[in-house]
């Protein structure tokens, strides 16, 4: 039997799923747009889903927790996870003392500040990772809070929607992308084709081959509330992971496409 374990580098491991689980149940929701389900937590670990918010959290009083099937913002605490990030101690009792916090639990600094939460004697972590809880408490998983589109509609997360349009075989991956100003961004999915059907379509995206693709896809896009897709010859990656989508890369490409 296989497992995935799910964490981060401040908190690992947090949660735990077998492989037969994903194939048998979890991977056709998956496809469907409810996440990626990452299983349930280890012993070892508390965790809570809380209402998203890209402003500190001093204390767990100021964290609003969220029920079961809502989406927001997964904290974890526990033996394996970071207290909070190696600061050098001279600075951080300067910076402490200059705001009168001499018996801070959490060195006081801005990385501290927005991913730590103070709470009596614990520290909960702030993961980044926004997804919600089912009835078997399993996490699912759908996508980085920084990476979540907010138009006048609401908020749109990028796992839920990516993973509907790479269901398409002549889809590589998919990512979503806000364009204009938080709370008023246009939706807009690039894609970036599937090696065999860039061979036989070539690289111009206004080709017959590419607008008879962009119009498959349009119907789901309208379903999802997806202003506009373009193609993209391929996506920028980091270059630790070489998977992970530049996304902020691709707002700004874009924008500049939408401009043109």
């Amino acid at each position: 039997q296989m497992h995935t374990p799910y964490g981060a580098t401040e908190a690992l491991p947090v949660a735990t799923i077998a492989a037969s689980e994903v194939l048998s149940e979890t991977a056709e929701q998956t496809d469907r747009g409810a996440g990626v389900c990452v299983g349930t937590k280890f012993d070892s670990v508390d965790w809570r889903v809380i209402c998203i918010t890209d402003r500190p959290l001093a204390t767990i009083d100021d964290a609003e927790e969220l029920p079961r099937g809502e989406i927001g913002e997964l904290i974890v605490r526990g033996a394996q996870v970071s207290p909070a990030y190696v600061v050098d101690p001279a600075a951080a009792r300067r910076d402490a003392a200059s705001l009168n916090q001499r018996d801070a639990p959490i060195p006081h600094t801005p990385a501290n500040a927005i991913a730590k939460i103070a709470d009596g004697d614990s520290v909960w972590h702030r993961l980044g990772d926004v997804g919600y809880f089912d009835e078997q408490a399993r996490f699912w998983y759908c996508g980085r809070k920084a990476h979540r589109v907010t138009t006048a509609a609401g908020v749109m997360f990028t796992i839920p929607i990516e993973a509907q349009f790479n269901t398409h075989a002549a889809v590589r991956r998919a990512a979503l992308v806000g364009v204009g100003s938080p709370g008023a961004q246009t939706p807009i999915v690039c894609i970036e084709p599937a090696a065999e059907f860039s061979a036989r379509a070539g690289g111009d995206f206004a080709s017959a081959s590419y607008q008879d693709l962009a119009a498959e896809l349009a119907p789901l896009a309208k379903r999802i509330g997806v202003a506009r897709i373009l193609f993209h010859p391929g996506f920028p990656v980091d270059v630790r992971h070489n998977a992970k989508i530049r996304r902020e890369e691709l707002a700004a490409w874009a924008t500049l496409q939408l401009q043109g």
